[in-house]
């Protein structure tokens, strides 16, 4: 068993790579990894080789986003990115698997790295989109409330709860960003109008239901808050679109059972 583990082991580590590995645009001042294929025109790169190309292509892409290019950062995790292209795809004896492992461990230490800051920079995106947006609607719920318009007696109420709704919503993606993978790194950097997007859909969202809550179609009961009191209680509007923003995904789930039950 110990012989026939150690022989899978050499192959392993004894097959020939498949491309050659250069610095991109140049030696000087690379941003990239060139891989030039060294097969023929007929010959096929082999799976693992071909993945681990890919792998080592979306980890540049990222590290770019994540750091800036004549950053030491950048550097640091470039050059090892390279030598590991080298150790898994070029030359007459590649070690794949411990290729694989070395950019896991890459991507484990950007995360640790630059997770933070990234997860910090995006809620204060998304709480200053909210907070703006949890003004203006309050704003627009007390006007509306000293100057009621006769044919709408009960829009300050669903106004609160919008309003709750981006409280909740922030709250949610604060919990929800605890903690993230690698590859999540670069869709928070790149989504620029993901905040605005989400929260207006979270409000739409909120909205729905507390017109469903107002006919009787949704009841909530919460310990003492109850939602066949949202179109009277303030305080109780407020609340039930916090609870409302931050369960959104619970919420999305509710609303389609709901309407199935109502269509069928």
């Amino acid at each position: 068993m110990l012989q026939n583990g150690n022989q899978a082991m050499s192959d392993q580590t004894s097959k020939n790579g498949h491309f050659i590995i250069s610095h991109y645009p140049n030696d000087d001042s690379p941003t990239d990894i060139g891989f030039t294929s060294s097969l023929n025109s007929s010959e096929r790169v082999p799976e693992d080789q071909y993945q681990l190309k890919s792998d080592i292509e979306a980890f540049i892409v990222t590290l770019s986003d994540v750091y800036t290019k004549e950053g030491d950062e950048f550097k640091n995790y470039y050059q090892r990115a390279y030598y590991l292209a080298k150790l898994g795809l070029e030359g007459d004896h590649v070690d794949i698997s411990l290729a694989n492992r070395t950019l896991d461990q890459l991507r484990g230490e950007i995360v640790v790295s630059a997770g933070a800051s990234i997860r910090n920079r995006l809620l204060t995106t998304y709480g200053f989109r909210a907070f703006i947006f949890c003004v203006i609607i309050t704003i627009a719920a007390f006007i509306l409330d000293k100057n009621p318009i006769s044919s709408a007696p009960k829009m300050p109420f669903f106004l609160l709860m919008l309003s709750g709704s981006m409280v909740g919503s922030w709250l949610s993606l604060g919990v929800r960003t605890r903690s993230f993978s690698f590859d999540e790194l670069r869709m928070h950097i790149r989504d620029q109008n993901g905040p605005t997007i989400r929260l207006a859909f979270t409000g739409v969202l909120t909205l729905v239901a507390g017109l469903l809550m107002h006919i009787g179609a949704l009841n909530i009961s919460i310990g003492t808050l109850d939602s066949t009191k949202i179109a009277s209680d303030h305080l109780i509007a407020l609340s039930f679109g916090i609870l409302l923003g931050f369960s959104e995904k619970a919420l999305v789930t509710t609303l389609t059972e709901k309407t199935k039950n109502m269509i069928s």
